[in-house]
């Protein structure tokens, strides 16, 4: 049977929707020879885009969004050059065809895979020999040769540019190596790091939780301004905190210096607030750090993208690096069903794709239960639908401090989620606080010493605690039965 060069592009636009190396090693090579008229060009164009930047494989939600894109940057072309706009009509065919490449299965059969490839093969030879006519190169035998060879090699569904050396390929193995720590941003705590090795990833999100008033927005603040100092432009948004305290916790930490001396002079010499700034400017190095606060229930998905877009063209060229987003229980559901867990899960997929799409590291937080309080390790589990979004996020860890903790400054950091836990002992991380400038920080020898037979008399207190209330609860048992008998 032979099919239409339509079908015939379709079939290889599945093809590269499922296989990115098709896309990555293809569509990129002679998009007008394989792809002869819209819409298959465009979207062939914007497969090969994002499977430049991307390994999970391309939704539809993020096909149309990006079609979305470039759609409105044609209509915009048109408006400019006096031509009418596309109907509503023309417009549903485009993303017609989108839903049609998604509801069709992929043709596997010997008779579809034999026409691809010479499809492919043809279109690609024919591009390159005009290429290389064109340029007209003294060595034009040599470099068609190469190129003609490359594109005879080419097998749809083999494995073509994807065999790795495992044994011989050495310059290629450090090459690879280097990509575990691409686009890794650095969290500030050296024991983090280390545990991470290197810090989090771009395109991923990460989540600390902590019972209310127990420090989560305080972590959170910490890391946004460990990224900038480490060189990383970091927005922030808040759903809960007004603007005075959170510029005042951000003025803590970055400067250092307590709260009081901040607002020493206020509104005469304004002598604290001039350190503050003094010290901002002493760091050539530090990037911008942008605060937005939204009032809990007014803030959405599509909100949170547009802020990343307007601070990225405040930016002036610039890019933001890491979102910040304290916290996302507090934002509004499009659809919300009345389920916390299901339209958490939803929320959380929807971070994980603006996460990908701006190509950010999304930090956000959570809040733990009640009955979190009452445990030895308060662990992620005890958040409404933890399950469903702990499997979104890369990294999970909860903060965990005790009161005689936050009386002595210091806190815990306990991991649920995160790859190489051999890294770590017990699966907790330590760190000093200061209460002063709202600082989290790496613990001396001494202090390791203290906060580790603090948490040791601590628990064996509560222990002791516990058995004697249990003691007890047996007594006056045994009396009430005694009574009764």
């Amino acid at each position: 049977m032979i099919h239409t060069n339509s079908t015939i592009q379709q079939q290889l636009l599945i093809c590269g929707l499922n296989r990115p190396v098709v896309a990555k090693t293809i569509f990129s090579k002679a998009p007008l020879q394989l792809f002869s008229e819209d819409p298959a060009l465009t979207i062939s164009k914007i497969i090969s885009r994002y499977y430049y930047s991307n390994n999970d494989l391309m939704t539809i939600d993020v096909m149309k969004s990006r079609l979305e894109d470039s759609l409105s940057r044609r209509e915009q072309q048109k408006v400019k050059n006096g031509e009418s706009p596309m109907s509503d009509a023309e417009l549903s065919n485009w993303y017609n065809y989108v839903d049609s490449l998604y509801d069709t299965n992929q043709d596997t059969s010997d008779e579809m895979l034999s026409e691809l490839n010479k499809y492919v093969k043809k279109n690609l030879s024919e591009a390159a020999i005009y290429d290389e006519v064109s340029k007209e190169p003294e060595n034009i035998e040599e470099t068609l040769g190469k190129r003609l060879d490359d594109i005879k090699s080419i097998n749809l569904m083999g494995n073509n540019d994807e065999f790795e050396d495992v044994t011989g390929n050495f310059a290629g193995r450090i090459e690879l190596y280097k990509k575990l720590f691409e686009k890794k941003i650095p969290t500030g705590f050296s024991n983090l790091d280390y545990v991470l090795k290197g810090g989090l990833a771009k395109k991923k999100i990460a989540l600390i939780a902590a019972l209310s008033g127990y420090g989560k927005t305080t972590m959170l603040t910490n890391l946004s301004s460990n990224m900038v100092r480490e060189g990383y432009n970091v927005l922030h948004i808040s759903l809960e905190e007004i603007d005075a305290e959170q510029m005042l916790r951000f003025d803590k930490i970055m400067s250092g210096m307590s709260g009081k001396d901040i607002l020493k002079g206020l509104d005469s010499t304004n002598e604290g607030l001039r350190s503050v700034y003094n010290n901002y400017n002493r760091y050539e190095d530090t990037k911008n750090l942008l605060y937005v606060a939204k009032m809990p229930g007014t803030c959405g998905l599509d909100d949170v993208n547009q802020m990343i877009v307007s601070a990225n063209r405040k930016l002036n060229g610039d890019t933001i690096d890491v979102v910040v987003l304290d916290y996302p229980e507090l934002m509004a559901g499009a659809h919300k069903t009345g389920n916390d867990s299901m339209d958490g899960e939803v929320i959380y997929q929807g971070l994980s794709k603006i996460a990908q799409e701006n190509d950010v590291l999304l930090i956000t937080g959570s809040q733990l239960g009640r009955g979190a309080n009452s445990k030895e390790i308060m662990s992620f589990s005890d958040v409404e639908g933890s399950y469903r979004k702990q499997n979104i996020c890369s990294f999970v860890a909860t903060l965990n401090i005790n009161a005689e903790e936050r009386k002595e400054g210091y806190a815990r950091l306990y991991l649920d989620k995160m790859r190489d836990r051999e890294l770590v002992k017990d699966k907790f991380l330590y760190f000093s606080f200061n209460k002063e400038n709202l600082r989290y920080g790496m613990e001396d020898d001494k202090q390791e010493a203290e906060h580790h037979q603090l948490v040791d008399d601590t628990y064996n207190s509560t222990k002791e605690e516990y058995k004697q209330k249990q003691s007890k609860a047996t007594s006056k048992r045994e009396n009430i039965m005694t009574n009764f008998v």
